[in-house]
């Protein structure tokens, strides 16, 4: 492990650990070599002493293997936040249920404002915490302790979808003003003919494209479960749109944000946020509400949902039943529904 510098920016000592990240230690220099000591005393994740810094490295090195690069990144930024929070030389034995708690729950510092972490953020960081705990207590080296009896709140399902009209305007927001808004204005077209995730408009390449013009994907967030490969089947508008990007980029994602570069995650939430800002959306409307509402809108059509699922890429329709059909919240189609069925039911 290298030498603790100084960081004068943040008034304090820190030093680099095997996976890259900086850990910070104190702003005493004597304080901050003793810390440093201490962690290079205890490396070794296989000890009942290790402490919450060695437990990741090690969790990390095994998880690196098996994780999307997407998912390892994330489980990298919680972590090293938690073994920040605690310090370098806490034993993660020591950590308990409400520590854990207290971390999840505690505000935040964004530029000048106080912030709080959502259910959905609070659950990824409780997952990985409690997962390298795991993955270490079942090995045998650390001993069990409270942690384990967290239980994190459960999100209520999203039901805001995005009407044609919505989507439209956000879409001519996109083509007015700066040119800088026009590729995400193709991402939000990708999202409403094709349902999919995000992440497959962002990472869809010419090689994910095969000859019929559907998107194959052999990694994909379900295909552990599902056991096969992602099949996208867009439609004629978007399969044009597709072919136009892919002349003119060969190599690399189709869809790129307006530096050339491919878009990430958080520059798409971004975006999206700040149109439905400009626009005065509802502040509850996500981009995951484009695979919502056509989810929705194909069942209103008669899609099975068999179908649906399939469409989506799930492994059977209990996903699409839970979650994304929200037929309850369509008045028009519902209360034209029940006087159709109203209707037979009189000329019987």
């Amino acid at each position: 492990m290298r030498k603790p510098f100084f960081w004068k920016a943040r008034k304090c000592w820190y030093v680099r650990n095997q996976q890259g990240l900086n850990v910070r230690l104190d702003p005493v220099e004597e304080k901050a070599f003793a810390m440093w000591e201490r962690m290079r005393s205890i490396t070794d994740y296989k000890h009942p002493d290790a402490t919450i810094e060695a437990i990741f490295e090690g969790f990390l090195a095994f998880f690196e293997l098996k994780a999307s690069r997407a998912r390892y990144d994330k489980a990298i930024t919680l972590l090293s936040s938690f073994a920040d929070h605690f310090g370098p030389t806490r034993r993660i034995r020591d950590v308990t249920c409400q520590d854990l708690e207290k971390w999840l729950n505690m505000k935040r510092q964004r530029g000048k404002k106080e912030y709080t972490w959502s259910i959905a953020r609070k659950r990824d960081g409780a997952q990985f915490v409690l997962r390298a705990y795991r993955w270490a207590h079942v090995q045998g080296w650390i001993p069990a302790s409270d942690i384990l009896l967290h239980r994190s709140e459960t999100p209520e399902p999203r039901i805001v979808l995005v009407d044609r009209a919505t989507h439209e305007r956000c879409v001519k927001a996109t083509r007015t003003g700066r040119r800088n808004r026009r590729p995400f204005g193709l991402v939000l077209i990708a999202l409403w003919h094709s349902g999919v995730r995000p992440i497959q408009v962002r990472e869809l390449t010419t090689r994910h494209i095969n000859r019929h013009g559907d998107w194959v994907f052999d990694r994909h967030k379900t295909g552990k479960k599902t056991g096969r490969k992602l099949i996208v089947r867009p439609s004629a508008c978007l399969k044009t749109l597709v072919a136009i990007l892919s002349h003119s980029r060969p190599t690399g994602p189709l869809f790129r944000s307006p530096t050339g570069e491919a878009w990430t995650k958080d520059g798409l939430v971004r975006r999206f946020n700040r149109m439905r800002t400009e626009l005065g959306l509802d502040s509850s409307l996500v981009m995951y509400a484009y695979r919502h509402t056509f989810a929705t809108e194909a069942l209103l059509h008669g899609a099975s949902m068999p179908t649906v699922a399939a469409l989506l890429g799930h492994k059977d329709s209990t996903m699409v039943a839970k979650v994304y059909s929200h037929l309850d919240v369509c008045d028009d189609p519902m209360r034209a529904e029940a006087l159709r069925i109203a209707s037979e039911r009189t000329r019987r």
